[in-house]
């Protein structure tokens, strides 16, 4: 009896090889013979050289192979996930090692232009299956789309190409662990819902396909037939309508209603079949060896798992969903039919009366889940990780802006995944991020919302603005014309706005939110948080990202709906047009002196005072003199001014709360010497402003130079004499750090620091 021979391909050998296929039209493997082809490499069999494989088999092990000809022979390929053959002939039929299914494995299974093949036996792909223009027959023996924690394998763009059967293909959806997660099933992470499609179309039940076949038919008792595989899923009846016993049987799978807004019905039974056009809600505790005892915490034990469908694969254009579409602005649940990531930016320009975002269900959002919605350029209510590629195995919402939708979900939409080599222009936005702690000290992401501004947007509620799907725990949204908003689009602000939050399912417990500005134009923008509960207005940015805690407690009024919005305003304290003030010294003190051009339901004024145009404290207040359509003079003395320099601000206050401030000045009370200030330092934004006090009359020069010791910027100043206020914006955008100005002149030379945030 002849020993297997086995043999590893050297480069001198694969030169030769390739050799005799151009030279030969065959090239022979004799019977037990099994090449090992080096990891790394890759072997081209060029056209017209066919693969004869009488009863060997070929180890492609880490490399790629390519194939022009025919393959004649029972032989077969011994593939791993880091396996790549490429097919680029009429090739035959494509037998795979059934040792394991390890050795029935591919990473990447390719058939170029023309190229035809069909499936032999099983196969198990971890990457991608990607025609051009060819053909590939599945044979309906089985072919398996892997998922695990590094990727899920797709079928790419099928356009031109022919795919055909595909009745017996089993696609992996792997769901992983909540954020934070340890890997083991130990770490506090919490149980959540996903929005989830199958991507095949059925024959066995969901029992058969999503538990694995297993029911635990008694309480405290997992059947886990597959570890790591499959869930648990109950619901009304138990084990009577095939679902695994609790002590409630509350439900765990559900199915939606498009509407305004959508309802949800528990599935009744595990005995029916999936389908790849409909959307399940499904609560995920983990794999089938989950303890379902444990009450509903965010401290529950859980593990990854990974979801098994086995059926016939969906292709081509697909337009109808098992959901009766509604329109007045309903919103309807569609699903990504195909084994591959979609491109919402290429799927909603091809549907009709379809808003421009789309909105999923997100696991890492409070307790159990929370919606997230994501425009077509990527962008995102409330943070989160979603993108505008809809993953495999997803469900997801579009809203109605119209009459009744149309969806039309192409091939050509299919996309490789998020790309991270891609950078978008952030738009202009204003994001509101609601948190709270975990019993764990996880900070969980509750719910957010997102106001992107620019003039292509209009101030009226249309198909650029999103609707919010009310969370199961906390929720908010953007309150406008009666609506609940999740992404808003509006005009760039000029000079006022507002955001009115709306919040609800409220629990007693502390809470964070996170005001996220973006990319915002008119950094002369003061925004503020008004508290509607505690009365107070609390100072936010369009420049950095500011948080702010908040309690609900007891109180209802804590929780109530309308607590919090959000007000632009001219930015304190930059000079506005309605107040002006001057001052100067008088005898022993400083006479400061503000008119109001006009005023309506002013309340007061109060007179701040700084030593070094920083620090301000309140000295006086002085009460409006009421509405009036004509200039008002107001005045105070300051009876003890320091010596050397004493700056002024009025911070006027309306009836409503609404804080405006004037420019600031300052007077030189004594003897003084030639100086200038950066004021507010450090700085935000890109412009400096510089207040020169006592400084003579003349032309200087002023010089910008960064910690490391260069000039980015100078330029001469023309100054009248006395004391004055310069405005610079040396560039378009300044770095954070710590900077030196130095002003020059014929007789002085002054040098401040500046810090840039």
């Amino acid at each position: 009896m002849r020993s297997k021979f086995i043999k590893t391909i050297s480069w001198a050998l694969l030169i030769f090889i390739s050799y005799r296929a151009s030279a030969q039209s065959q090239f022979n493997l004799d019977n037990d013979t099994k090449f090992v082809l080096s990891v790394g490499t890759q072997v081209v069999l060029p056209a017209g050289a066919n693969l004869k494989a009488v009863s060997s088999q070929i180890d492609i092990a880490g490399a790629t192979l390519t194939i022009g000809g025919v393959i004649a022979g029972p032989g077969s390929f011994t593939g791993s996930s880091t396996s790549n053959l490429n097919l680029s002939g009429a090739t035959g039929t494509v037998n795979f090692t059934q040792t394991s299914a390890a050795t029935r494995s591919l990473n990447n299974l390719t058939l170029n232009s023309s190229a035809s093949a069909t499936l032999g036996n099983a196969l198990d792909v971890y990457g991608t299956i990607a025609l051009t223009t060819a053909t590939l027959n599945l044979n309906s023996v089985n072919l398996t789309l892997k998922s695990n924690s590094t990727g899920t394998a797709r079928i790419a763009n099928l356009t031109g190409s022919t795919l055909s059967g595909a009745s017996n293909v089993t696609v992996e959806r792997y769901i992983k662990l909540r954020t934070p997660g340890t890997g083991d099933g130990t770490g506090n992470n919490g149980r959540a819902y996903r929005l989830l499609a199958p991507t095949v179309n059925t024959s066995g039940s969901i029992r058969t396909n999503w538990m694995e076949t297993g029911m635990n038919i008694a309480i405290g008792t997992n059947v886990n037939p597959v570890a790591n595989h499959g869930t648990q899923i109950s619901g009304a009846g138990g084990n009577a309508n095939g679902f695994d016993v609790t002590q409630s049987n509350a439900p765990s799978l559900y199915a939606t209603t498009n509407a305004v807004t959508p309802t949800y019905t528990a599935v009744g039974n595990t005995t029916s079949t999936l389908n790849a056009l409909t959307g399940y809600f499904l609560y995920i505790r983990g794999d089938r060896s989950m303890n379902m005892q444990v009450p509903l915490s965010t401290n529950m034990p859980t593990s990854h798992t990974t979801l098994r469908t086995t059926g016939t694969l969906v292709t081509g254009t697909q337009t109808t969903f098992t959901n009766a579409f509604v329109d007045g602005g309903a919103l309807n649940l569609v699903t990504n039919p195909y084994a591959s990531p979609i491109d919402w930016s290429l799927v909603q320009p091809a549907c009709t009366n379809v808003s421009t975002s789309y909105t999923l269900w997100d696991p890492n959002v409070g307790t159990r889940g929370g919606f997230v919605t994501v425009t077509t350029g990527g962008v995102v209510s409330g943070g989160g990780t979603a993108t505008k590629f809809i993953q495999p195995g997803q469900a997801f919402f579009v809203q109605a802006s119209g009459g009744v939708p149309t969806v039309s979900i192409q091939e050509g939409h299919k996309a490789a995944g998020n790309n991270n080599t891609v950078f978008l222009i952030p738009p202009e936005s204003f994001e509101t991020a609601l948190y709270f702690i975990e019993d764990s000290g996880y900070r969980r992401m509750a719910d957010g919302v997102n106001v992107l501004y620019d003039n292509v947007y209009s101030a009226s509620i249309d198909a650029n603005d999103a609707t919010e799907i009310n969370n199961w725990d906390e929720n908010i949204a953007v309150d406008r014309e009666s609506k609940h908003l999740a992404i808003e689009g509006r005009p760039v602000i000029l000079t006022r706005d507002t955001i009115s939050l709306f919040m609800n399912n409220m629990k007693q417990r502390a809470y964070e939110f996170d005001f996220i500005p973006a990319s915002f134009t008119n950094i002369g923008l003061k925004a503020e948080l008004i508290d509607n509960f505690l009365n107070t207005r609390t100072l936010l940015s369009v420049l950095d990202t500011v948080s702010v805690n908040f309690t609900v407690t007891t109180d209802p009024a804590s929780a109530a709906s309308n607590r919090f919005m959000i007000v632009f305003g001219p930015q304190g304290p930059l000079a506005i047009d309605v107040i002006t003030i001057n001052a100067q010294a008088k005898n022993n003190g400083v006479q400061v002196n503000w008119t109001a051009k006009t005023e309506m339901d002013m309340d007061r004024y109060e007179l701040e005072k700084s030593f070094n145009g920083t620090a301000f404290t309140k000295i006086t207040t002085v009460s409006s003199m009421g509405n009036s359509n004509v200039p008002v003079n107001y005045s105070w003395l300051d009876a003890n001014p320091q010596k050397g320099l004493n700056f002024y601000r009025i911070k006027a206050i309306d009836k409503s709360g609404l804080v405006k401030y004037t420019s600031i000045v300052k007077v030189g009370f004594g003897k003084s010497h030639p100086a200038f200030i950066v004021s507010p330092n450090p700085v935000s934004g890109n412009t400096i402003n510089l207040q020169l006090t006592d400084i003579e009359n003349g032309t200087y020069n002023l010089v910008l130079i960064n910690d490391l010791g260069q000039r980015i910027f100078s330029t001469r100043v023309q100054h009248a004499g006395g004391s004055a206020v310069i405005l610079l914006s040396p560039l378009s955008t300044l770095a954070k750090g710590v900077y030196e100005i130095i002003l020059t002149g014929e007789n002085i030379r002054i040098i401040n620091r500046m810090i840039k945030n």
